[in-house]
């Protein structure tokens, strides 16, 4: 867990003198998003670990999706920022959504 408050921590470090207005906005989202992936760390503890790895790859490209997107917008744009930024979200989602449903397969056949 403390990896995650470092992470935050840094990012917030680095994006905001760049923020301007959107400083509180984007304190607060961040703060939502890490606790989600923090969250999304405990799946790696239920008993079907596939399912549990899924949905924390997942969260943890979810989480590079939006670093990437505040990296881009606030800091630094960069040439293939939306390809990084699409390609992370897509698999999150996919990520996701498979972990979900070897988890709900999983629960069914106990």
């Amino acid at each position: 867990m403390l990896i995650v408050v470092i992470y935050y921590a840094a990012l917030i470090i680095l994006l905001s003198p760049y923020l301007g207005d959107m400083k509180l906005p984007v304190r607060v989202y961040g703060i939502v998003i890490s606790f989600m992936f923090m969250l999304a760390m405990h799946m790696l503890f239920i008993k079907n670990k596939i399912a549990g790895q899924w949905m924390m790859g997942g969260a943890l490209l979810f989480v590079i999706s939006d670093s990437t997107l505040a990296i881009n917008k606030f800091y630094q744009a960069f040439q293939v920022a939306g390809i990084v930024i699409m390609l992370t979200y897509g698999l999150a989602q996919l990520f996701i959504v498979e972990g979900v449903g070897r988890y709900i397969s999983f629960n069914r056949k106990e």
